[in-house]
C-alpha cells in the first residue's frame, strides 16, 4: 500500500464547511472515519461531481481494493457493486468485507508503530495538539508536534527503515536549540544550533566515517568567522574566513598531502589583493593580483622547477601590454645536457584585443595564432603554446 500524505483545496466541491479544511491522511483509524464522513456529505449534498473527483483521488492514492471500498461507501454509484460481487479493480476476488479487514489490521499496525499520537489532520486540530506527518517518496517520513497551530516541540524525521534521520526542536513555530542529522547506519551527520529560528554558533558536519568534514561559524543566520574543511583523512581541505556571510581576508585551500594549493584575499565574496597558486612540490604556479574580481597589474605562470613560463599584462581584467612566453629546451653543451630557458614569442594586447605577434626567430604570428592564445586566455588555459613558432 502506498503511503503518502493528501493536500487538498476543497474549494472546489462548494462544500462551505470543509472547503477551507486539508486532509493529511496517514491511514489511521481516526483518519479513515474522517475521510468516510467527508465523502458521504459531499455525496449526500447531491455534488456528484465532487463526490466523484474526491474518491477518485482516494481510490488512486490508497490501494484500489481499500478504495474501491470507501468510495462505494460513500455512494458513488458507478464504483458500486452488490455484496457478493466483487469490484473491477480487485481481480484477486476479494468481498468488501475482506477488504475492510484488511484496512483494520493495517491501520492497527500504523497506530502501535506511532505509539498511538494524535495526527493532525484539520487545522482545529493544529489548535488543540496533534503530530503532523509528513510521508516523501523514498519512505522517509516526518512526525512535527503542532500546538495552538503553530510547530511547538520536538520534531523528528525518519528513514524508511524507521531508523532516525533528523531531530530538531520548535518552540512557538521557530526552530530553537540544536538540530543533528544522522547517517542510516546511526552515526552524526549533521550538527547545528538554532537561535530564533536562525543558525547560531558553530555548525559541524561529518563522513560517514565519523571523520570532521566540515565546521562553520554562524552569527545570526550567517556565516562569521573561519570556516574550516577537512579531507577524510584528517587534513585540513581549505580554510575561509566570512564576515556577514560572506568571504572576506584570507582564503587558503590545500593539496590532500597537506600541502597549500593556492591562497587568495577576498573582499565582500570577490578576489581583491594577492592570489598565488602552488605545485605539489611547493613551488609557485602562478601570481597574480585582483581589485574588486578583477584582474590588474601582471599575472605569472611558471614551471614545476620554479622557472618563469608565462607574463599577461592586465588592465581591468582584460589583457593589455605585451604577453611573453618563454621556453624550457635541453641543449647538449660540453658533451652534457643542460636546460636553457629562454623568451620564445610575444605578443602585443591592447584592451583585450591582441594586434601582433612574432616569434624571436624572426617569424610573425598569424591571425589564428592571436585567436588561439586570445580563446587560451579567456579560458584560463595553456595549450600548446609552445607549439606556435614551430
Amino acid at each position: 500500500m502506498k503511503r503518502v500524505v493528501i493536500f487538498l483545496s476543497l474549494a472546489i466541491f462548494s462544500y462551505a464547511d470543509v472547503a477551507s479544511d486539508a486532509i493529511m491522511c496517514d491511514y489511521g483509524e481516526s483518519c479513515l472515519k474522517r475521510y468516510d464522513t467527508l465523502l458521504t456529505k459531499l455525496c449526500d449534498n447531491g455534488n456528484k461531481e465532487a463526490c466523484n473527483t474526491l474518491s477518485k483521488l482516494y481510490y488512486n492514492i490508497h490501494d484500489s481494493s481499500n478504495g474501491d471500498y470507501y468510495a462505494c461507501k460513500a455512494g458513488v454509484s458507478e464504483m458500486c457493486h452488490s455484496d457478493s460481487e466483487t469490484t473491477d479493480s480487485n481481480k484477486s476476488g476479494e468481498t468488501k468485507d475482506s477488504i475492510n479487514d484488511s484496512i483494520s489490521n493495517s491501520t492497527n499496525n500504523e497506530i502501535n508503530t506511532e505509539k498511538e499520537t494524535q495526527t493532525c489532520i484539520t487545522e482545529e486540530e493544529r489548535m488543540q495538539g496533534c503530530v503532523y506527518k509528513e510521508i516523501y517518496e523514498d519512505g522517509s517520513y516526518d512526525l512535527i508536534p503542532y500546538k495552538n497551530g503553530k510547530k511547538e516541540g520536538e520534531a523528528k524525521t525518519y528513514y524508511a527503515s524507521g531508523n532516525i534521520m533528523g531531530e530538531r526542536t520548535y518552540k512557538n513555530d521557530k526552530q530553537e536549540g540544536v538540530e543533528k542529522w544522522y547517517h542510516e547506519d546511526g552515526k552524526l551527520q549533521f550538527e547545528t544550533t538554532f537561535k530564533n529560528d536562525k543558525h547560531e554558533g558553530v555548525s559541524k558536519s561529518y563522513y560517514p566515517s565519523g571523520q570532521l568534514q566540515q565546521e562553520r561559524p554562524f552569527k545570526n543566520g550567517k556565516i562569521e568567522g573561519l570556516a574550516k574543511y577537512y579531507f577524510e583523512n584528517g587534513n585540513i581541505e581549505k580554510e575561509v574566513l566570512f564576515k556577514n556571510d560572506k568571504m572576506e581576508g584570507i582564503a587558503r585551500f590545500y593539496y590532500e598531502n597537506g600541502m597549500l594549493q593556492w591562497e587568495a584575499t577576498f573582499k565582500n565574496d570577490k578576489f581583491h589583493g594577492s592570489y598565488k597558486q602552488y605545485y605539489k612540490n611547493g613551488n609557485i604556479q602562478l601570481a597574480t593580483t585582483y581589485s574588486n574580481g578583477k584582474q590588474q597589474g601582471m599575472r605569472k605562470w611558471y614551471y614545476e622547477n620554479g622557472k618563469l613560463a608565462i607574463e599577461i599584462p592586465f588592465t581591468e581584467d582584460e589583457p593589455n601590454g605585451i604577453i611573453k612566453y618563454y621556453t624550457l629546451q635541453n641543449k647538449l653543451v660540453q658533451g652534457k645536457y643542460v636546460t636553457e630557458h629562454k623568451l620564445l614569442w610575444q605578443i602585443t594586447a591592447q584592451k583585450g584585443k591582441l594586434v601582433n605577434g612574432k616569434c624571436m626567430s624572426g617569424k610573425a604570428l598569424t591571425n589564428s595564432h592571436l585567436t588561439k592564445v586570445k580563446n587560451d586566455i579567456e579560458k584560463d588555459e595553456i595549450n600548446n603554446w609552445h607549439t606556435l613558432c614551430q
